[in-house]
This record gives structure tokens, sequence and C-alpha cells, in this order.
């Protein structure tokens, strides 16, 4: 399928679609993006309404990356087993707030009766369901795929008539996609919620990282000004003992020469004593002789 002129606008993204066609048991879409410079892509989601039931699938990671640049040739290819069902419309999701509707895809059997088709279609009113690419269709990521479908789902519903039953079912298939949608938004917001939880202690895991990286080197500079001031004690106390052991032996030396002083004198007064003896005794034999 070729065509230029289909473009697909969400915001100040375009999509350019040059292809979009069932080959067997795979789809696949190819085309020029712009406005897409600093975004980036997820898997490619096609979510298709396949005979009345919508329909989910995911691309091939052959295509994997996915990355888009503006005015570059970009494809993705999904596996389609869907071989006799008939793939009426369909949505490509490329970013959360990035969904495309894409027309109906051609198969190459049928590319020209497609393509008259989809001239008359054209020329008709446009139908309640998933809004076609073209013509500046802005289409919201917001927007839940059930609330877009329901008109569609609604005339579809009334225009069958006696099959009620498949209304039924469709009905039910409905409020289980509302149900499922639901849940996931709840896990969703679960999951965030516990994204900045994680994000909050991380933070605060952080800081307390950085003041116990700070404490660490205050104690580790207190640490070694403790070294530096017992090392100068430890010096200081050198020192005292070694003029302690200096002024002991001082001691002893002036001990020495007072004791050698004190014999000294000891003997000098005996020899003052006895030569006073010596000098009293011839007097007395003196004086005892003249009397």
């Amino acid at each position: 399928m070729n065509a230029p002129d289909s473009v697909a606008r969400v915001s100040r993204v375009e999509f350019e679609l040059a292809r979009f066609e069932v080959m067997g048991d795979r789809c696949q879409v190819q085309g020029r993006w712009s406005g897409v410079r600093g975004r980036r892509f997820m898997r490619p989601a096609l979510t298709a309404v396949v005979d009345g039931r919508l329909v989910r699938l995911l691309a091939d990671l052959a295509d994997k990356p996915w990355t888009a640049e503006d005015g570059q040739p970009w494809q993705a290819t999904f596996p389609y087993t869907l071989e006799r069902a008939e793939l009426q419309e369909a949505e490509l999701t490329v970013a959360p707030d990035v969904t495309i509707t894409l027309p109906a895809p051609q198969r190459p059997a049928r590319a020209a009766a497609r393509k008259k088709s989809s001239s008359r279609r054209a020329d008709a009113a446009p139908q309640p369901g998933l809004r076609r690419a073209g013509g500046g269709s802005r289409v919201s990521a917001d927007e839940p795929f059930d609330q877009v479908d329901r008109p569609r789902r609604q005339s579809r519903g009334s225009d069958l008539g006696g099959g009620g039953d498949e209304a039924d079912a469709l009905t039910r298939e409905l409020a289980e996609l509302r149900k499922a949608h639901s849940r996931l938004r709840h896990q969703l917001d679960r999951l965030e919620a516990d994204k900045a939880q994680t994000a909050q202690r991380l933070d605060q895991m952080s800081r307390r990282l950085r003041q116990v990286t700070h404490e660490r080197e205050e104690a580790k500079v207190a640490r070694d000004r403790i070294a530096a001031d017992l090392e100068a004690v430890q010096r200081e106390r050198r020192e005292v003992v070694a003029e302690r052991d200096a002024a002991r032996g001082e001691r002893d030396q002036m001990a020495r020469e007072r004791e050698s002083a004190q014999r000294a004198h000891d003997e000098l007064l005996q020899k003052t004593h006895a030569a006073r003896v010596a000098r009293d005794r011839p007097v007395s034999v003196r004086w005892v002789r003249w009397r």
C-alpha cells in the first residue's frame, strides 16, 4: 500500500504512512516520522479490530531497535496468524503519548479491490470506531481504546438485528477489557508509587551515605590528629625520662662526693684530736715533777 498523502498527527508528531499490508503471517507498517527528535520509542503495538474483536499485536523483534529519525524510513513487522480474519481498523502505538490511527491494511491478492473500496469509503461519511489517519487527525493516548470503539460496537450491535447473542458476547468482552484496563491502570499506579518510594529511599540512602562518608573523613582526621598528639606525648615522655635519669646520675654523684667529704672531715677531726692529746700530755708531766 502506497499512500504518501496519508499523514497522521499526534500533537507535533506526524507519521506519513507509506505501507500497511498483510502478507501471509505478517503485517507490516512502513512510513516516515517527523517531530520525533528527542523521543524514545517503545516496542510498537498494533491494536486492531479483527472480525469485530479487539486484537493486540506486538512488533517482531527482528526490526529492533525501532528508533525513529525525522524523515527517515521506519518500519515495524507484526506477527499475523488470523489468515481468514478480516482486519478492519488498527491503531499503532509507539510511545505512551503517541498513538496513530491507521486505515485498513491491504492484502497482495486484493490490492485493486481495496483501492476501489477505500476510495468509496473516503467519499462516504465516517462511521464511529477507530479514527482514521489523515486530515490532521489528533489521537491522544490518554483516551481509553474502549471509549473510542464504544459507538462502533453499539451501532454494530443495533445493525445485527437478530444477532443479539453476538452483541451480548461483544458487550461481555468489552466489559472484560474494561476490567483488564482498570486492573492494569491500578497496577501501573502502584508501580509508579513503588517507584517514587524507591527513589525516595534511594535519595535518603544517598544522603546517609554522604553523611557517613563525611563523618568517616572527620573521624580519620581526628584519628590522625590524636596519633600526632600521642606521638608528641611519647616524645616528651622520653625526654622527661632521659632528664630524670640524668638527674638521678647527678644526685648519686653528689651523694658519693658528700660521703667522701664526710670521711675526709672525720679523718681530719681524728687527727686534730690526736694532736691536741699529744700536745697536752707533756705539760701535765712537767707540772707534776715541779711540785
